[in-house]
């Protein structure tokens, strides 16, 4: 009977064990389905008014460039400038064999002296009764058929003379003395550089925070410790596809002396300043969708896509997602889904 008795006693205790170990099982998977809250930090976003700064390099361009053609063909005689050479506007350029024109144009002025003479003849006869009308008529559309050939010959003699049409430097000279040149060869390039202007890449989005006539602080590495101040004077309607930056002009303010196309220049563009949404940017992140940001929602994490604009030193602008005031996690976010809970350690 004792050995059933102490079989009965080891039964009670190991019964009575199960159930504790039960017991602590279910508390413990009670605690996994309720994690304890992530202590984060936040801030708040918030507008203000700002504007952007953006430094970009580019070489300067004279603002006029004309290459001149030849209206006229022929050999060229004289061609005194050279690349470098400084012209006025209405300078001699370029002289051109006139001969074969200056023989047509004596030729022609022969058969406009005669055809005048004929009509005076007419005339006189006419007064006679001795010639038709239609004689004189005829006689009046050869005359002003001949001073037409007359006129044309003369312009096209003044075309052997090339002159300049502008105030400028020569950049380009295509062709030499003696070369035979046929109608409309380039002959030169003459570049204004009274007036010289920078074409800038600008990104799509600074793009829309510009606007003609704002002020360009510019910047060239060949003058160093000289600040100069430009313009912006036209914003191009077209954007890149592949690099999604449209263009814009800058012009100098006044003309600069040292100042030359070529040089390379450092062009710092200020946006208007305009009223922005804007968090810190260490509060954004990243994954295959895009950009998102976690929003604090009834202290829980809620994962939140936005769209990002321009970047203001630390703050980024925020487009799209979110309004002022919304809370947003700043620390302690690496380990969070959509849903966490959370537990907010201060307050901006």
């Amino acid at each position: 009977m004792s050995f059933l008795r102490k079989q009965g006693f080891l039964l009670v205790i190991s019964l009575l064990l199960s159930g504790l170990l039960a017991g602590c099982d279910n508390r413990h998977g009670s605690s996994a389905r309720r994690p304890a809250a992530t202590n984060v930090e936040v801030v708040t976003a918030s507008i203000a008014p700002l504007r952007r700064l953006e430094k970009i390099t580019s070489e300067i361009q004279p603002v006029r460039t004309v290459r001149i053609f030849n209206q006229e063909p022929g050999q060229v005689k004289q061609l005194v400038v050279y690349p470098g050479d400084r012209v006025k506007q209405g300078q001699l350029l370029v002289t051109l064999d006139d001969t074969l024109l200056q023989k047509r144009l004596k030729k022609a002025r022969a058969q406009l002296n005669q055809a005048k003479v004929d009509l005076r003849r007419l005339r006189r006869l006419e007064k006679k009764k001795l010639a038709s009308d239609e004689l004189l008529a005829r006689a009046i559309t050869q005359v002003q058929l001949a001073q037409a050939e007359v006129e044309i010959l003369q312009t096209r003699l003044s075309y052997a003379r090339i002159h300049s049409p502008l105030n400028g430097i020569v950049t380009e000279r295509k062709v030499e003395e003696g070369d035979i040149t046929p109608l409309y060869s380039h002959i030169m390039t003459i570049a204004d550089i009274e007036k010289v202007k920078i074409i800038l890449p600008v990104s799509e989005i600074l793009l829309n925070q510009i606007k003609p006539g704002l002020t360009a602080e510019i910047h060239i590495d060949a003058i160093a410790n000289k600040i100069f101040t430009g313009k912006i004077i036209r914003i191009f309607p077209e954007i890149d596809t592949r690099s999604r930056k449209g263009k814009i002009e800058v012009q100098f303010t006044r003309n600069e002396e040292n100042v030359l196309p070529g040089q390379l220049a450092r062009v710092i563009i200020q946006s208007e300043t305009t009223p922005r949404l804007t968090l810190p940017g260490y509060c954004i992140q990243n994954d295959n969708l895009g950009e998102f940001v976690y929003r604090v929602e009834n202290d829980k994490a809620t994962k939140t896509r936005i769209t990002t604009g321009l970047q203001f030193d630390d703050r980024v602008e925020i487009i799209n997602g979110l309004e002022a005031g919304d809370m947003i996690i700043s620390r302690g976010f690496q380990s969070l889904s959509d849903g966490s809970r959370i537990k907010v350690k201060n307050t901006e």
